[in-house]
């Protein structure tokens, strides 16, 4: 369905924020998350100065059922402001948070329900739910995108507040993909709708609207009829909003890569990172969405889980190639093509994001303690 786009605010970014400037390294802030037992982070987004709001979905005892949590952490304080546990309606069996935004007052979660564990049964359905600025639950409503969806990325502006996402027309990913982005008020309730046939992106994927386009990368899922434009690897896309047509694709992922990133750049330009069992690519495309930069060198971690950048520097954080796994932060020179390590980190990176002004990420330690970790560089 394809409807009248407004016009949002200019650079309205809903991934990761280009870093301006950044002042002397200090010790990272850390800050006990007190999650409960068998809580598994999906992701970790920067909602206010010096907060952090962290989604994922807590697992029973018996492994058995799954249901959506939600925290809130003051870094300044250096405390846990809330938590909150956002169960499935009755006809799922389960559900999980993805994404969390707020618009100053408010706070928007996105959750993804379950109606069955075997993928070949479950439709996933996706809902955003209005919190208090305490965490408790307003408004929830399906955002009602397709059969079977998933969501990306979650964008509160003074226009709309905006879910980019994906969908499949049959179980097991067996029909046709398309791309969705849904308006809704603060009131939650849906005012523009719009359908991207001919693929979708996966639910890791990064996205950016501005003004009247979608900028979007991650590992593009073409359909599977015959003849389907597209194919399966990493892609950076721009997605005209007044037409609901791509103006550009472009392929930046090397062959047997294991672990890969994006991120979109304050000038236009997106970065790429990703991991084969022998070493590491960087690519930036401009933004005309041609290659304007791409070398190899040697991995410096084993697994990558975030990137940022600042002038020719392109930071990484990433999971130290140790028995550990221990996280690692690493800067790379674009101009020279040479990487440093930054810092060293005492556990396990969960999940991680750049933000203007550092890093931030979900730290599991030794004796299986959760903390959020939070540093400026």
């Amino acid at each position: 369905m394809l409807s009248v786009w407004p016009k949002l605010g200019a650079g309205v970014t809903v991934a990761l924020l280009a870093i301006a400037s950044f002042s002397t390294p200090a010790a990272p802030v850390q800050i006990d998350l007190r999650a409960p037992t068998g809580f598994t982070a999906v992701s970790i987004d920067p909602v206010r100065n010096d907060q952090f709001c962290i989604t994922g979905d807590l697992t029973s005892d018996d492994g058995e059922s799954r249901t959506a949590w939600v925290t809130l952490v003051d870094v300044v304080p250096k405390q846990v402001a809330w938590a909150q546990r956002l169960p499935a309606p009755g006809q799922y069996i389960g559900n999980s948070a993805v994404r969390c935004a707020t618009d100053g007052h408010s706070y928007f979660v996105l959750t993804q329900a379950y109606t069955h564990w075997e993928s070949t049964l479950n439709q996933t359905k996706v809902f955003i739910n209005q919190l208090s600025p305490k965490g408790e639950l307003g408004i929830s409503t399906l955002v009602s995108a397709g059969f079977d969806e998933w969501a990306t990325a979650l964008n509160v502006s003074p226009e709309a507040i905006s879910v980019i996402g994906g969908a499949n027309s049959a179980l097991d990913s067996q029909g046709r993909f398309s791309m969705y982005v849904q308006q809704f008020d603060a009131k939650l309730k849906l005012t523009h709708s719009m359908t991207i046939p001919h693929g979708a992106f996966a639910p890791n994927s990064e996205a950016s609207l501005q003004q009247e386009s979608l900028r979007i990368a991650g590992e593009f899922l073409p359909d599977t009829v015959a003849n389907a434009a597209g194919r399966q690897a990493f892609a950076f896309s721009d997605v005209d909003l007044r037409t609901g047509r791509y103006s550009w694709s472009t392929y930046v992922s090397p062959a047997k890569t294991k672990s890969e990133k994006s991120f979109f750049a304050s000038d236009g330009s997106d970065l790429y990172v990703g991991l084969t069992p022998d070493d590491m690519t960087v690519a930036v495309v401009n933004a005309n969405g041609e290659v304007a930069q791409t070398f190899s060198t040697a991995k410096p971690v084993c697994e990558v889980k975030a990137i940022g950048s600042s002038g020719d520097t392109l930071y990484l954080l990433g999971a130290a190639c140790n028995q550990e796994a221990t996280g690692e932060l690493i800067s790379i020179d674009l101009k020279h093509r040479t990487t440093k390590v930054v810092r060293e980190l005492p556990g396990y990176l969960l999940v991680a994001r750049f933000t203007d002004s550092g890093w931030a990420a979900v730290v599991k330690q030794k004796g299986g303690m959760l903390s959020l970790m939070h540093d400026s560089f």
